[in-house]
């Protein structure tokens, strides 16, 4: 009695791992993950959430599920890899959330997604292509700007001006050429 219920003990833990590893298969290939709606220009050292969008054609749910990104600046040389760890049922979007510290165009990809069956006995690697091109601005700033040519205030009060977009507001810009030194 007691050897018949371990045999039979046995051979349900031999089944639930081929079932596990073929779901872990079967998932692979129903499975793709991109980027959703991103901005195309984010400013320096400013946290930015980059969504991803998941779509499972086949019938069973996915677990959990790991996205390798990389982040390649226009010169090539600063990269880093960020692992984001999700299951799409939590209810919330999966999205990176980046503080870029450099200005400059940028590449996102995503190269690697990493599935996992229910029990994460098993992982099935998918290998992507998707890119998104950025550009990293600096962040805006408030200038203190103090016109010469207007007369003197009384209160010596000086006036804060803000970037404005367009161009409309009446300010008057001054460019000057840069010398090294």
């Amino acid at each position: 009695s007691a050897g018949l219920s371990l045999l039979v003990l046995a051979l349900a833990e031999a089944l639930a791992f081929v079932v596990m590893f073929l779901v872990c298969r079967r998932l692979k290939r129903r499975f793709r993950v991109t980027f959703g709606q991103c901005a195309a220009v984010v400013y320096k050292n400013q946290r930015t959430a980059f969504p991803l969008r998941t779509e499972n054609s086949g019938r069973l749910p996915v677990g959990r599920f790991r996205v390798r990104l990389r982040i390649t600046y226009g010169d090539g040389s600063k990269r880093k890899v960020r692992l984001l760890y999700a299951e799409p049922d939590s209810g919330e979007e999966p999205a990176f959330y980046l503080e870029l510290p450099w200005c400059g165009p940028v590449t996102l990809s995503l190269d690697r997604v990493e599935l996992f069956d229910y029990l994460s006995l098993f992982r099935a690697e998918i290998r992507l292509s998707e890119e998104l091109s950025i550009s990293v601005l600096p962040a805006e700033q408030a200038a203190q700007v103090v016109l010469p040519s207007a007369p003197a205030d009384p209160d010596g009060a000086e006036e804060d001006v803000k970037p404005a977009r367009g161009g409309t507001s009446g300010e008057i810009l001054r460019l000057r050429e840069y010398a090294a030194g």
